[in-house]
């Protein structure tokens, strides 16, 4: 193809901020809670019949008047309008919830949804899946049902597996194709390919993972950068698990970095936990050669990074630890402390921690958990403005939120 073609091709993709069959505006669910973030500051209502979580990792569906539709609690899902119980999630019975759930409308016609989560089981490590819920007529509709077990290895709603830790995920804008009038998406994770037929070896079996999401389903599976490409040593377990120990991934608002937060192991060296980032071509969203960056975020007390989010405009990264927050000023340059965030997002002296971070786009804001109880999983919001950092309180109302690895927060659709 001429390259004349071929940019007449790639014109005819755009990515849209917000088209119809994705937008679901700037809501959080946190049981008991309903947090409108859509405007200069939270508006906080009570949902009927909710009451929080052992963990409340959580996110809602909403419709096109901003009636919570329904939203998941701990794996379990519930009627928006009563709390009432719907089921769980498949094949999260007696299983761990992950870091995050992430909840997207299905493209076309009718209030469609999917919800994308991760389960942990000591037999069978880190899975994610995906079921879709219709919402169309009076009852719920969920494809495949509620309180089913899927079998791993040939159900197309089964995506991938690691053996490790908690999994983030993250999602791309819609995209708008001119050629074949439809909208898309991608996800990416972190992880395995070919999982479902995978053991625990060998370790070099995966590295950066894409999935297309459009009207069909989420599907087509493709490893965008290798082990190789991430640059780190597969025969060391140790530098292997610090990167699959993600509790958040982030892509910038421009869509051209990714990156996620790691653990702690040889891999970081002594006092130093490990943040990763790479480059995307936005035309396709395809890993860029070359551009992976690994950062190394000091630490007094033993942690993971727990919150990995960009601000839009300077595309700053923003990281979370236990000891507090860092910020890396531009691509491929040293992380940064921000004076005054020390233990602000601590949970105890003897667990990991730290706090999921959310840009929210109508404040211009990057927002967190700050921890009130350090013995327990709950805090109120903290905001952070990247024009020059400040740190200042958002909301009192105290929220739930843990996953073993941090206080977290429900994702923000772009």
């Amino acid at each position: 193809m001429s390259k004349k073609y071929l940019n007449v091709f790639l014109s005819l993709i755009f990515t849209l901020n917000a088209p119809a069959g994705f937008a679901q505006g700037q809501r959080w669910v946190s049981p008991p809670y309903n947090i409108n973030m859509n405007g200069a500051a939270p508006v906080v209502t009570t949902i009927p019949g909710a009451t929080p979580g052992t963990n409340n990792i959580s996110n809602g569906a909403y419709g096109p008047n901003g009636q919570l539709e329904f939203y998941v609690k701990d794996l379990s899902v519930y009627l928006g309008s009563s709390s009432q119980l719907l089921g769980k999630l498949p094949n999260s019975v007696g299983s761990a919830e992950g870091s995050e759930v992430e909840i997207v409308r299905v493209p076309g016609p009718g209030l469609r949804f999917y919800v994308i989560y991760t389960t942990y089981l000591t037999s069978q490590g880190r899975s994610l899946f995906y079921v879709k819920v219709d919402c169309t007529h009076a009852a719920l509709v969920f494809s495949p049902a509620l309180n089913t077990n899927l079998p791993s290895s040939s159900s197309p709603y089964f995506l991938e597996c690691n053996y490790f830790d908690a999994q983030g995920l993250a999602l791309s804008k819609p995209i708008f194709s001119l050629v074949t009038h439809s909208t898309s998406r991608y996800l990416f994770t972190v992880g395995f390919k070919g999982s479902p037929k995978l053991g625990a070896t060998p370790y070099n079996y995966g590295g950066l993972l894409r999935w297309t999401i459009d009207a069909n389903g989420i599907h087509n599976q493709t490893v965008i950068a290798t082990t190789t490409d991430l640059n780190h040593n597969y025969g060391n377990y140790y530098d292997f698990w610090n990167y699959l120990t993600v509790s958040q991934m982030s892509l910038s608002d421009d869509q051209t970095r990714l990156a996620w937060g790691g653990g702690t192991g040889p891999g970081g060296g002594a006092g130093q936990a490990m943040l990763f980032e790479v480059k995307l071509n936005p035309t396709n969203y395809s890993y860029v050669p070359g551009s992976f960056r690994q950062y190394f975020i000091p630490y007094t007390h033993a942690h993971r990074i727990a919150g990995v989010e960009y601000a839009t405009g300077s595309n700053k990264l923003y990281v979370s630890t236990r000891d507090g927050l860092f910020y890396v000023p531009t691509y491929g340059s040293t992380p940064v402390f921000i004076p005054g965030s020390v233990n602000l997002t601590q949970q105890s002296l003897s667990s990991s921690s730290g706090s999921q971070l959310q840009y929210v786009k109508s404040m211009g804001k990057i927002v967190g958990v700050k921890v009130t109880n350090t013995a327990g999983h709950n805090g109120t919001l903290f905001s952070i403005d990247p024009a020059n950092n400040n740190i200042a309180s958002l909301l009192t109302t105290p929220l739930t939120s843990w996953n073993g690895e941090g206080l977290t927060l429900p994702d923000l659709p772009k």
